[in-house]
């Protein structure tokens, strides 16, 4: 949490005279070993492979949905961009967030859109956040 919500809790009279701490993050770090099978995710590879600094990451979080003509329209520009890029495209993604779970549906590319950028770029339903 951030520094001025803890400071805020701190003022509240939640339970006197006991204290509040903030604990975490709690995410278990796993560094693998040479010759250990648990691979990395194929993004993180794929990063690796990259100059440094070159690659664009783009990511609209868990509050922004997409219609089809905006995930249509960037899709065009990463690959007219030529510019190497980790596109993370949730599948919650969608263009109505007050629609029900019967409206989920999952984001479609331009056809052939993965074969034409491979290698340049990619784009991941999920990624990992350490």
């Amino acid at each position: 949490m951030e520094g001025k919500f803890i400071d805020l809790l701190g003022q509240e009279q939640i339970n006197e005279n006991k204290g509040q701490w903030a604990v975490g993050p709690l995410n278990p770090i796993v560094i693998g070993a040479a010759g250990d099978s648990h691979r990395r995710h194929k993004c993180l590879e794929w990063l690796d492979k990259q100059a440094p600094r070159s690659a664009l990451c783009v990511s609209f979080g868990t509050t922004t949905s997409l219609t089809d003509d905006q995930i249509i329209e960037l899709a065009i520009g990463l690959e007219q961009s030529k510019v190497p890029f980790v596109w993370v495209l949730r599948d919650a993604d969608r263009g109505d967030i007050f629609a029900g779970d019967e409206e989920v549906r999952r984001t479609q590319l331009p056809k052939g859109y993965e074969d034409r950028v491979r290698g340049m770029g990619m784009s991941e339903r999920l990624v990992p956040t350490d």
